[in-house]
Parts: C-alpha cells; structure tokens; sequence
C-alpha cells in the first residue's frame, strides 16, 4: 500500500509539474563510450518512474516463483547434500573394508556439504591415521575441532583426537587433551578408558586398579584380562619393596576377589619371587577344586615337597577331564621331580598327540636323557626348538 501510494504522488507530482515546465523541459545527456541518450528532464522522469514499475512488477513475479516452486530454493543445496551423502557412505565403506585412502579423501572432500561435518572429518583422520599419515590426521582433527558446534560434540572430538594420539604414541598431546574435558566428563567410559592407557603407559599399578575398578563394573568380562595385568603389576612391585606391604596389601583385599582364579594367577608369581610357597600351597588347594589348569601350571616351580603333595588332585582332574593338555603337562613335569618317569612319559606323550607343544617335547627330551637315551633326547630337543621357532613367529 505504502509503495502504491509513493507512486500515485509521483504521478499526482508529474501532472502538476507536466505544465508548468512546458517550454522548460531542461535537457538530459548520457553518453558513454559510442552511445549517447539525449531526453528532456520530463522523459527522463517518466522513464525512472516506468523503470521503477517494472523492476517491482519482476520482483513481484519472481516472489511468486519462489514461493510456488519450492523446490527452486532448495534444488541446489539438497543436490550438494545427496551427493554429499552418497560420498560419505561410500568413504565409510572404504574405511571399513581397509582402504584407507579412499576413505579420508570421500569423507573429506563431502564434509563441507555433509550433514555433521565434525563426523566426516572424524572419520577421515581415522583413516590417515590406519595409513600412517599423522600430520595429516592431525589436520582432520583441527578442522573437525573446528566445525563441532555443541558441547557435546566438541567433547567427543576431544576424546577422539585423544585416543588417535595416544595410538600414535604422542603421551603429552593425549594428556593434554585429556584435560580439556570437563571434570564430569572425566569418568566417561571412554575417556576412562584413555586415562587407563596412560596409566598403564606409566606402569602406575594403582591409577590402573583404580580406573579398573569403575570399567569393570561396565562389562566385567572384558576387563577381566587387564584386571589380571594390573594386579601381576602391583603383586610384583610390592614383592621387590618388601614382605610386609605385600602381606598388608594382600589382606586388605575382598574375601571374593581372592577367590577369584584370575587373581590367584596374578599373584603367584610374586609369591614365588618372595619364596612363599606355604601361601601357593594353600591357595592351590582351594584353586583346584575349580579345575582351573591355567593357575595350576605353576605347580612344577614349586620345591618337590609341596608339589608332589597334588598329584593325587591332579590324577583325579585328568581322569574326569583326559582331553586338558595343560593338566596332563603339569602331572608330567610334577611325575619328573618325583622321579616316576614312565607315567611322567605317558602323560606327556598323551598330551602332545592331542596337541603338540615345545615344552612337552623339552621334558620329554629331560626323561630321554635321564634315561641315557641319547639319540631318542636329542630328537625330542630338535623338536622342541622348531616348535618354539614356530610359536615364536606366530
């Protein structure tokens, strides 16, 4: 209504003016290059004026266009975006089948018109990084730093620039990165998982038990094995200090954990080192009846006292369980201290039919020897050694 009414006073403003500069039109010249314009003040007006009037009426129509024929405004940038789409999930193909080059190059290249580009670039570092490209990981990393909008995902590309550099061996790019975070963000899975690293790095036991401790309780299974690993680590720095903190360290732990069988091996071969085999004694014959071999193999290390007491026990597991070649290896090398070698002989060769290993082929070779069989002792040790060659390359 507004511009409607300018133009009608433009108009109503030319008739009154129209007369009075009759023979006083005044004179218009516009010249440029090889082109002149010559027109009267009067023509000159009246051309603005019709001018105005169709770049409103173009602007008019071009307002309907766009309105009418969504698809217009949006055509281009859904275009970018699906072919932006097609690229990502191609790179993420590649990267996951293992070629890695294609991966950062689609994943990269489609960032920019992707729908969460911090993702795209995330992912491309992740396969510089498999190719072994670091600098340019890193510069992935920077741009997806760059383009996280949220909180949250700002933190995320944290944790993951931190576990990328920390991959690469870079302990103090991963340090600090780590303490970026937010302290709530600290005892995340994920970045306790990182912390756990670090800490394993620095071979400190107790920031390891300590972060073990809450992972654990996530899934118990999966951390059963660094459980064990952290453990072996504490048991055997305290066993170099000194009894006493062994002794007081080992009581203040649960009556459940020390029935634990991965705990058991974890300890052991601290007992061993501080000749505390009155405590191994004990604890295996609790650990038996759990028909764990795996703890039990360190019985032949014991002083022939102590272990020749299990071999009772352990005839008694092999009979119920003749298939554990681990069970059968050790009744073989406690039969040797014991000096029974035709069933320390029988046991071993039983073992190494269901499955071959060096160390049965090394006490076989023991017996052989003891029994002057020279020629029968060295083709055991011959054996030995390519099988250890061969678990070695493996």
């Amino acid at each position: 209504m507004i511009r409607l009414f300018l133009l009608l006073l433009v108009v109503a403003a030319g008739m009154i003016a129209g007369p009075l500069l009759e023979g006083h039109q005044g004179y218009i010249l516009i010249a440029f290059g090889h082109y002149t314009i010559e027109m009267s003040v009067v023509g000159g007006v009246t051309a603005l004026v019709v001018i105005y009037i169709l770049v409103q009426l173009l602007s008019a129509l071009i307002k309907q266009l766009w309105q009418v024929f969504p698809g217009l405004r949006y055509g281009m940038k859904n275009r970018k975006q699906a072919i932006a789409r097609k690229q990502t999930q191609e790179g993420l193909l590649s990267l996951y089948q293992g070629d890695y080059e294609n991966a950062h190059q689609q994943l990269a290249k489609s960032a920019k018109s992707s729908d969460s580009p911090s993702l795209n670039y995330l992912s491309a570092a992740r396969a510089a990084a498999n190719q072994g490209e670091l600098k340019l990981s890193d510069k992935l990393l920077a741009k997806a730093d760059k383009k996280s909008g949220d909180s949250q995902t700002r933190q995320a590309v944290w944790l993951a620039r931190a576990k990328l550099k920390l991959e690469s061996g870079d302990i103090e790019a991963t340090r600090q990165l780590l303490e970026q975070l937010p302290s709530n963000q600290q005892h995340r899975p994920s970045a306790m998982q990182i912390h756990y690293q670090l800490a394993k790095a620095d071979h400190d036991w107790d920031k390891q038990l300590e972060l073990l401790e809450h992972l654990s309780k996530f899934q118990p299974e999966r951390w059963q094995e660094e459980l064990e690993y952290s453990y072996r680590g504490k048991f055997n720095q305290l066993a170099s200090a000194s009894e006493g903190e062994f002794e007081s360290f080992w009581h203040n732990l649960s009556r459940k954990l020390k029935q634990q069988s991965w705990l058991l091996r974890a300890v052991l071969p601290a007992l061993l080192k501080l000749q505390r085999t009155d405590l191994i004694t004990s604890l295996l014959k609790k650990q038996i009846k759990q028909k764990d071999p795996t703890s039990l193999s360190i019985l032949p290390r014991l002083p022939k006292e102590q272990a020749t007491q299990f071999i009772s026990q352990l005839e008694s597991l092999s009979k119920n369980d003749p298939q554990n070649t681990t069970l059968l290896t050790v009744l073989g090398a406690i039969y040797i201290l014991n000096s029974q070698l035709d069933p320390a002989s029988e046991a071993l060769k039983k073992s190494q039919e269901i499955s071959p290993s060096a160390r049965n082929c090394k006490l076989l070779g023991d017996i052989s020897a003891a029994r002057h069989e020279s020629e029968q002792a060295l083709s055991w040790y011959q054996q030995a050694f390519q099988l250890r060659t061969t678990e070695t390359s493996n």
